[in-house]
């Protein structure tokens, strides 16, 4: 039987997957998973070899009778820029990611463009202020606090892969900064894995930012959580925000991007 293998875009692993089918072979990824999370890849026939901190599927592997490829000795392209871009931040920052991270995240990151070009790195900023900044947790010792990144694994799992998810999301984190006067600190808490699932529910982060300062709310966790999208999205004021659906970023990606490039 004749496979294809998609690279699943959630846990960045390779799958074999028939024609017509409506799951892989090994039974883990389903259309519907493919119809919320896009594939990041697919190919007539295995990948020469693992890049970017991709797995491949052991039960898929096996099923299918097709060696798992080996590992790339180097990443290139724009998903090695941004891996080098990454590592530099993190060593500046005093902080350590695991390699598998730093793979997914930098893959995700070729979809803004190259590390070099202005306005990717503006929208990676605003990204990165979300993902990748150190906050105390309990060290082991008694009354010791450490800086490191917290949840990031999970937040990789629901981060899209599209721009336009991508540009909503750095949009979303510019206006609460603007409206709200805060920024992500060591101190800060909130889950980033159910704050970027929350904002990709809104259309219009600007005026739901700006609707729930007016209520007295301004944390990053509370404004971008679901019991307050179930609580705050019929409200009157909010009316036709959410009658766009994910339409909206779609359409306003452009002007999302010019506003955070040039503030």
């Amino acid at each position: 039987m004749k496979w294809h293998w998609l690279l699943a875009s959630r846990s960045v692993t390779w799958h074999a997957w028939a024609g017509g089918a409506g799951r892989s072979l090994c039974g883990a990824l389903t259309r519907d998973d493919l119809s919320t999370h896009p594939a990041l890849k697919i190919l007539p026939a295995p990948p020469a070899a693992l890049t970017n901190g991709e797995k491949w599927c052991v039960n898929c592997s096996r099923k299918s009778a097709v060696a798992s490829p080996t590992p790339a000795a180097t990443l290139g392209g724009a998903a090695g820029e941004w891996l080098g871009f990454l590592r530099r931040h993190c060593r500046r920052a005093h902080v350590h990611l695991a390699e598998t991270d730093e793979h997914a995240l930098a893959l995700r990151l070729t979809a803004l463009g190259s590390p070099e070009d202005a306005e990717a790195c503006a929208l990676f900023e605003q990204i990165r202020d979300l993902l990748l900044t150190p906050r105390f947790i309990a060290g082991v010792a008694r009354r010791q606090r450490v800086q490191t990144i917290v949840g990031l694994k999970d937040a990789l799992a629901v981060l899209p892969s599209q721009r336009a998810a991508l540009v909503h999301i750095a949009g979303a984190m510019r206006a609460w900064r603007r409206i709200t006067g805060r920024a992500v600190g060591p101190t800060t808490r909130f889950n980033a894995r159910t704050v970027i699932s929350t904002m990709l529910e809104i259309p219009a982060p600007e005026a739901w930012i700006t609707h729930l300062k007016r209520e007295g709310v301004d944390e990053l966790a509370m404004l971008f959580h679901p019991n307050s999208l179930a609580r705050h999205r019929k409200d009157a004021a909010l009316r036709g925000v959410f009658g766009g659906g994910s339409a909206y970023w779609d359409k306003t990606a452009e002007q999302l991007e010019a506003q955070i490039v040039t503030d």
